[in-house]
């Protein structure tokens, strides 16, 4: 086909300067891509998801991927990237050769969906960093910086260049902006190929048509090839293009050529352009597949059949045989004046000491903006070093004050490193999303990512491990005879054990990404490590099948090292034993005391140990990354519907007939009045000294919303687009404590300010974020569930399960309905499906007023088309429909009755009526070009451009005087709430109403419940990890135990091993803990979305999370139980064991849903549990029986204190004897003189307290979690 495009008009200063590059052409030939289906339990299937698609792509132009949702745009940008998601099949050449060795060297970027940043560093940090990285080594730092602010100017970054990028807990910048930034650290990549997929999404159309027109003058003028997806361009953006591939669903190709081509070609089977519809719409909609309705299915499919089949014709006839010929590149570079620059390998940007210092300093710089994290972790140590000092703080010096000792030192090892294990794969599961995508894109080596995050971590945690001992040194009194040296060897072992804790995180999260399974190799490997510590059990006692593990221990390692610092060559006092008792002083010595856990009295072997162990863990943990890097999405399974399932109701036919009147929500004029909203940030510590900057979000806005119309806010990023939507549903963003939202204005409902109570009931919100759809799920359980829950109580079942499905096809997901929605490691939906699916769930609420954040964003041009039109149906209907949206299409625009037109600022540009938008700017003398988007016209008017200073000052004027017409105009809205078309109710009869029908709206706990544990479960059990997860942990620890306690004996020293079992019982709680925290975080998600919607109440939540978790909670303890009894030999009724585990791992549970509740992040909240947990595990009583009296009394709020004694009663009772070898101390003759050893009670009324104590302890704890959350 030919080859003419519109080449965008001027150049673009900004981005010169790159130098040149490896010029690289890319041919697909018959390329095809399938994925192996699971639907049911043995039966499986092959997915085609590409099929013969070929295509070439030359050096120096720009390709768009084009089609519609799920037509394989992705997978095709992916299998061209060298990053597919399932089998390939046909050639992909580059260059006419393979691509690998191109994709090896650095020079092809790819532009994923998802925004992986580190989030606490600003934007043009973020830009710095990449420039340092990738640029080339020779280029001065200063001509790196000019290309970084080149960058930022060009994609319009200029005014949020020094804001943070930010996350989910902390605000930064916008999603639009989010993705400008992904574009330019690939930009900065200074590569030959780039593939972007979707790069125009989130953005509005002045940013998008900005970011195009880069794009292509990267690939004219630099000779890059540039492929990109995209969904909904506009027409001039289309006439930018080279080359355009448009699939058909089903992976199959319907064009390739050039945009003009795809017309005529269509023109030519019978489809022709219609009046002066933009060219993009035209050809995406032609091959969309229309399944609203059966007949529209069915004539939509023969029409793509016979389009793809017309094509194949066209290739066949004309032939598709690239020849590429490394010669022809060289002559077109030449006659384009390019420099020749061969093909050298890797691409030559920073070194390996560059890498390391860049890496170093962003890392430091993101951990110092990570306030709570940084704060949280030296909360987390001064606190433990407290508690830690308290427990054993200066023990005597007789027998029971050695055993506190040596329970100081394997507490220091044990509780401290297991914290940070558990913390830092929390971390780590963040910062490896990062790490994955630059080490895809070649930003630097695996060796000088893994020399500066030892720099950095290893140097701040060392610094607290050292604090650390300070605390725990002194405060035990350990000895103090030649301080300096033992002080020194204690801290040293301190430092040493921290920094091989951070390298036994990084080995495990080397082999798994995600914390859940991450965390359950940790906490296997840990008790290994710890049980071959001699602690617990004698090193000479260990089984020799695994005695071996106290050399790859370095717990064993760091204990050895402490306890021979203490006690080696030094002799206690033991006021309480007479001189004469030469045998019984000998637990008074400190080389005895060596003896008798089996250790040699050596330092030497323990720091050798320690340090070839941080460098064996390191070099394992590199080597996994260099030779296994994490791989990229697996495919998401269909599931298949049972028949029984499958609804198909005659409406005719009802049994029930509704009154659909009463159950109609009452229609509602929405006024702003003089609405702003500002942001008062302080600075410093002082707000008196430094006075709070002011950031004003919105201005005086004065707005109306009547029912029956479909309005839009329109602006570009940055302009309070969203934020006027929270205001709108009264809500307000989570914000900084150092941020405060000060909001003036009126907002009336019908006349009347309405409460909060009265606007949650009346308005429903169709989030930016999906990321409250559960990933296990598919689209039409999660519609049908959430129709079961939301719509009126007196509708039957099958008339909510029959309107789910009208929705499904309304929305165009029937072709996904059976799919999963994915979610982290699982491809699902797809983003354009998951945006519709919320769409769904709003739509199922039927609210008087509908508020949806770019509900087009991600769908292509007739999806997106598709879904204004439902809109606009559901606005006749007699709702308030608004939404934000920024890149309304040409023929969405007519359907737009109303427009509130924002600057960045929030500043009114324009508001009114759609038709009434260009006669405006027409007698601003602003004329709307031929054949242009009145939308795109408009927003391109109230952008302002900053690109250049020159464009940056023009732009900027025009903005300020369109804002300063509309203000001094007096404009007010012509549509009075008399005026509308559908009738009103006054505001006080609206209210009652809008409350009334919210409340037969929600089901009884009862009736919600089901629904709910239904549905949770679904979920959980389609996630395989999560599940295993949850009973392995158990599973794994109960097989570990049995290894090393194997048929206790009834000897003295296996006195020693039952009181090590019993209090690393007590661990359980971590794995209550663990299972929360790898499950709970998912599911709050969709409850708070609920919530807030006045779908799901606390009470239903708390219930459906607790009977979800009970049958893992009774499995895991009942399996723990019966190792310990049956197979480690303790002496008791199983029903205790199992009794005491299910209670901990339900305290465990219990722990982990407040703290997920009360502290917004998560790795946070993961601190402060694991700190609270082991506070309470060392309080227990076997390792602490001589605590501080307030310690005692605090210890009544731990349930691990009932526990303790109630197992220990069990265990050694009165009557339970113990043989003493001939010659050797009997200090432990019968149960009754352990639990004197502890202090502990062995009445059977004691008992019967203590186990009342643990109930009501438990009772507690949930109440407690039921209280943080309600």
């Amino acid at each position: 086909m030919d080859n003419d495009h519109i080449v965008p008009e001027g150049s673009h200063s900004n981005m010169r300067g790159f130098g040149a590059i490896h010029a690289i052409d890319i041919t697909a030939k018959n390329l095809g891509v399938s994925v192996t289906t699971k639907a049911k339990k043995a039966e499986k299937g092959i997915l085609h998801v590409l099929e013969g698609i070929s295509l070439h792509v030359p050096a120096g132009k720009l390709m768009a991927i084009m089609g519609g949702s799920g037509s394989g745009k992705t997978t095709l940008l992916n299998a061209l990237a060298g990053r597919p998601v399932g089998t390939v099949s046909g050639e992909i050449t580059f260059n006419g050769e393979n691509p690998k060795k191109y994709f090896q060297s650095g020079m092809v970027a790819y532009v994923q969906q998802e925004d992986d940043l580190l989030p606490y560093i600003t934007v043009r940090e973020t830009l710095r960093y990449a420039a340092r990285l990738r640029l080339p080594r020779h280029m001065p730092l200063a001509k790196k910086y000019e290309l970084v602010e080149g960058v930022i100017l060009e994609l319009g970054l200029k005014e949020c260049a020094d804001t943070l990028v930010g996350d989910a807990w902390k605000k930064g910048i916008s999603g639009g902006e989010r993705r400008r930034v992904s574009v330019g650290v690939q930009l900065l990549m200074n590569p030959s190929v780039i593939f972007l997929d979707e790069p125009t999404t989130g953005l509005d159309a002045f940013n998008a048509r900005s970011l195009v027109e880069t794009l292509v003058s990267l690939a004219h003028k630099t000779n890059r090839t540039i492929v990109l997806s995209i969904h909904q361009p506009r027409s001039d953006i289309f006439a930018y293009f080279d080359e355009i591939a448009l699939l058909a669903r089903g992976g199959r190709l319907a064009f390739c050529g050039s945009p003009r081509g795809s017309v005529r070609f269509l023109e030519s089977v019978g489809f022709p352009l219609m009046g002066d519809m933009n060219g993009a719409d035209f050809i995406v909609d032609t091959v969309a597949i229309d399944d609203r309705t059966e007949e529209t299915e069915l004539q939509s499919k023969q029409n793509v059949d016979k389009i793809v089949r017309a094509w194949q014709t066209h290739v066949e006839e004309h032939g598709t045989e690239f020849k590429v010929s490394l010669t022809s590149l060289n002559k077109e570079a030449d006659a384009q004046e390019f420099a020749i620059v061969e093909f050298n390998g890797r691409v030559q940007g920073a070194g390996f000491n560059e890498q390391v210092l860049v890496l170093t300093k962003r890392m430091l710089a993101n951990m110092w903006e990570d306030r709570l994290t940084l704060w949280g972790s030296v909360l987390e140590v001064i606190l433990m070093g407290l508690i830690l000092g308290l427990l054993f703080w200066r023990p005597n010096q007789n027998p029971d004050g050695m055993y506190s000792r040596k329970s100081a030192l394997y507490s220091a090892c044990a509780m401290q490193n297991y914290l940070g294990v558990m913390f830092m794969i929390y971390k780590l599961s963040l910062d490896m999303k990062v790490f994955d995508r630059e080490r895809m894109d070649k930003m630097y080596s695996v060796s000088a990512y893994m020399v500066s995050w030892i720099s950095v971590n290893f140097t701040i945690y060392g610094a607290l491990a050292v604090l650390f001992s300070v605390l725990v040194y002194f405060m035990v009194d350990l000895r103090t005879d030649d301080l300096a040296f033992h002080f020194g060897i204690f801290t040293v072992n301190s430092i040493l054990q921290q920094w091989i804790t951070m390298a036994f995180s990084f080995f495990c999260i080397s082999f798994a990404r995600d914390f859940a399974t991450a965390s359950l190799i940790a906490n296997s490997f840990f008790t290994f490590l710890s049980m071959s510590s001699g602690f617990f059990i004698p090193e000479n006692a260990i089984p020799v099948y695994i005695r071996w593990f106290e050399y790859i221990s370095y717990i064993t390692y760091g204990l050895r090292l402490y306890i021979t610092n203490e006690f080696q060559d030094h002799t206690y006092d033991c006021p309480g034993i007479p001189a004469q008792a030469t045998a019984a002083r000998a637990a008074c010595d400190g080389n005895t005391i060596i003896r008798s856990t089996g250790f040699e009295a050596s330092k030497t072997i323990p720091i050798i140990g320690l340090f070839s162990l941080l460098i064996g863990k390191l070099l394992i943990a590199a080597l996994v990354l260099q030779l296994f890097p994490a791989q990229g999405k697996k495919q998401g399974t269909s599931v298949t519907e049972k028949k029984s399932k499958k609804v198909n109701i005659d409406p005719s036919e009802e049994a029930i007939q509704i009154d659909q009147r009463s159950s109609k929500p009452p229609a509602i004029f929405l006024e702003l009045k003089e609405v702003a909203l500002e942001f008062q940030v302080r600075k410093g510590i002082s707000s008196k000294t430094t006075p709070p900057e002011t950031k004003r979000i919105l201005q005086s806005i004065s707005a109306s919303f009547p029912p029956g119309q479909l309005t839009a806010i329109l602006g570009s990023s940055g302009a309070g687009k969203s934020t006027l939507l929270h205001l709108l549903h009264a809500r307000t963003s989570d914000l900084p404590s150092h941020i405060t939202a000060r909001q003036s204005g009126t907002m009336l409902h019908n006349g009347i300010e309405f409460s909060k109570e009265a606007i949650d009931a009346c308005t429903a919100s169709v989030r930016q974020d999906d990321s409250h759809l559960l990933p296990a799920l598919t689209a039409r359980e999660t519609l049908v569930y959430a129709a079961l829950l939301r719509l009126p109580s007196a509708w039957p079942k099958e008339r909510k399960i029959a309107r789910a499905e009208e929705v499904l096809l309304e929305l165009g997901l029937k072709e996904c309905a059976n799919t999963v929605v994915g979610g982290e490691g699982v491809k699902g939906l797809s983003g354009g499906e998951k945006r519709r699916l919320s769409v769904g769930l709003a739509m199922l609420m039927d609210p008087a007023i509908l508020l949806l954040d770019e509900p087009t964003s991600g769908l292509d041009a007739s999806s997106a088309r598709n879904m204004m039109i439902t809109l606009k149906a559901i606005a006749a209907e007699g709702r308030t429909v608004i939404c934000t949206i920024h890149q309304p299409r040409s023929d969405i625009f007519p359907l737009l009755d109303r427009i509130l037109l924002l600057a960045r600022g929030g500043r009114v540009v324009y508001q009114g009526a759609g038709s009434a938008l260009v006669p405006h700017f027409s007698s601003l003398n602003y004329q709307l070009p031929a054949l242009t988007n009145p939308a795109d016209f408009a927003l391109d008017l109230a952008s302002v451009d900053l690109r250049n200073e020159v464009a940056e000052n023009e732009t900027r004027a025009r903005v300020d005087g369109l804002i300063d017409v509309w203000s001094k105009s007096g404009t007010t809205d012509q549509v009075g709430s008399t005026s509308t078309s559908v009738q009103l109710l006054s505001g006080q009869e609206t209210a009652e109403k809008v409350l009334s029908l919210s409340s037969s709206k929600q089901l009884s706990l009862f009736s919600a419940l089901p629904l709910l544990v239904s549905r949770s479960w679904t979920n959980l059990r389609r996630q395989p990890g999560l599940v295993a997860a949850r009973i392995m942990n158990q599973f794994a620890l109960g097989v570990i135990f049995a290894l090393y306690f194997a048929k206790i004996s009834d000897n003295q020293s296996s006195v020693i091993s039952r009181i090590g079992l019993l209090q690393q019982s007590g661990s359980i709680v971590f794995i209550g803990m663990l299972n929360c925290i790898a499950v709970f975080p998912q599911e709050l998600l969709l409850f708070r979305f609920e919530h807030q919607d006045g779908t799901t109440s606390v009470e239903s939540f708390f219930l459906t999370y607790a009977i979800n978790e009970l049958p893992f909670e009774l499995l895991g303890a009942t399996i723990y139980g019966l190792f310990s009894t049956y197979i480690m030999g303790l002496d008791m009724n199983p029903g205790w064991m199992i009794l005491i585990a299910l209670a901990n791992i339900n305290a465990g549970e219990s722990i982990g849903i407040g703290f997920c509740t009360l502290f917004s992040k998560p790795g946070f909240s993961v601190q402060i549990m694991s700190a609270v947990i082991s506070i309470f595990n060392q309080m227990q009583g076997y390792l602490s029986p001589n605590m501080p009296s307030f310690l005692n009394y605090l210890n009544y709020l731990s349930m691990l204190r009932y526990g303790a004694r109630l197992l220990a009663a069990k265990e050694f009772s009165a009557t339970r004897i113990y043989t003493c070898a001939v010659g050797e101390p009997c200090l432990y003759p019968n149960g009754e003189s352990v639990m004197q050893l502890f202090g502990f009670p062995i009445s059977a009324y004691d008992d019967m307290l203590n186990l009342i104590g643990l109930i009501i302890a438990l009772i507690l704890y949930r109440v407690i979690a039921f209280a943080v959350m309600k």
